[in-house]
């Protein structure tokens, strides 16, 4: 059996998001699997234009959560999200899955 290390965490990462005018919301961010990602793999390679357009928009919705963990916004909202807004947004979300330049809290020291 392995170790939990191996596992994608359950707990929400916080990060404080600058908004473009220049004051900050606390945010939460989730782990997603695998699984997640090859799906936004799929959408970002997608010949359909409406997939690959949606693609950024469908991530934030698996990743970006109340501190509850439910979802905080709907496609609908997620697709309405000012461009350099969404951009932020999605780079924390990368970030706290291992992609870019920091490492999750919750995985860090785990290698």
């Amino acid at each position: 059996m392995l170790n939990d290390k191996f596992y994608v965490s359950d707990k929400l990462e916080e990060r404080t998001v600058e908004l473009g005018d220049g004051t900050t919301e606390v945010l939460h961010f989730r782990h997603l699997s695998n699984v997640d990602f090859e799906r936004y793999a799929l959408w970002t390679n997608s010949a359909d234009e409406d997939v690959l357009a949606r693609a950024h928009s469908r991530l934030l919705v698996l990743g970006l959560s109340d501190p509850d963990g439910k979802p905080a916004v709907t496609i609908e909202q997620a697709e309405r999200i000012k461009r350099p807004i969404m951009q932020r947004l999605i780079t924390h979300l990368l970030e706290v899955n291992g992609y870019g330049k920091a490492a999750p809290k919750a995985e860090a020291g785990n290698g």
